[in-house]
């Protein structure tokens, strides 16, 4: 078993491995499992981070070198960014990188902390690039799934925004009565939304055509589980007119 060493400092864990060289086969294959991938960050501050990983990992010695970004939304105090080094039985040189990496990290906190857009900024600037670029835009909910959660819903229908799609909310009282009362193509009428509690909005009326009903089966093709299938409870795909569509869940869609 490799040694393990942790050393808390300021508000960062660091994980320095030292482990025999056999074991740089581990490494590859779990290289999903890394925060960021192959593809190019989209933010400079988070770039400048996993820059520095890989021109650490270039160097002999060193065989792995992540950050884990951590987890905001869970009620754990312990669980904020992480730095993970990997190195050929070489301790001095993995706590020389961990120290490295969360150093940077460090002087860059104040960039992830800029405010966001709240649900009406959002998608006025939004309906703004499309109107301006034509191109598609993702509207990102910063607490991952956005459950039975009705703000962006209401904000869309609130500013005649056109073209959209809110891809799930989770209802499963409206889940059900679609089930039991409705076939596709049917034109109907119900409220979704806002049933949990206080934080999710309020409830949303919502009027249109019935374009599919059914539990999808699927194949997960990405890092994340590759190759499982997955079987979603009953969900509804809902046109209201516009090509705006909202889809509705018996559960929160993986």
């Amino acid at each position: 078993m490799p040694a393990l060493r942790q050393t808390p400092a300021t508000a960062f864990t660091f994980y320095a491995y030292s482990v025999p060289v056999a074991f740089y086969a581990y490494r590859l294959r779990n290289e999903g499992q890394r925060a960021l991938g192959n593809y190019a960050p989209v933010q400079d501050f988070s770039k400048d981070i996993y820059d520095r990983c890989r021109e650490w990992e270039n160097l002999p010695g060193v065989y792995c070198a992540s950050v884990a970004p951590g987890y905001a939304y869970a009620d754990v105090p312990d669980i904020g960014m992480s730095v993970f080094v990997v190195t050929n039985n070489d301790m001095t040189l993995a706590e020389k990188v961990a120290q490295d990496l969360s150093g940077l990290a460090w002087s860059l906190r104040e960039s992830f902390t800029e405010p966001l857009p709240d649900a009406e900024e959002a998608t006025q600037l939004a309906m703004k690039h499309v109107a301006e670029s034509n191109s598609p835009v993702v509207i990102a909910d910063g607490a991952d799934r956005i459950g039975d959660s009705t703000y962006m819903l209401k904000e869309l229908l609130a500013q005649k925004a056109k073209n959209w799609v809110i891809p799930c909310i989770t209802d499963p009282k409206a889940a059900r009565w679609l089930e039991d009362n409705s076939k596709v193509g049917d034109k109907v009428e119900l409220i979704i939304g806002g049933w949990y509690d206080e934080f999710s909005g309020t409830p949303v009326e919502v009027n249109g055509t019935v374009e599919y009903l059914g539990r999808p089966t699927y194949t997960l093709v990405g890092p994340m589980g590759k190759g499982a299938r997955v079987r979603e409870g009953f969900v509804a795909r809902i046109n209201l007119g516009d090509n705006r569509h909202v889809v509705v869940a018996e559960r929160m869609l993986l």
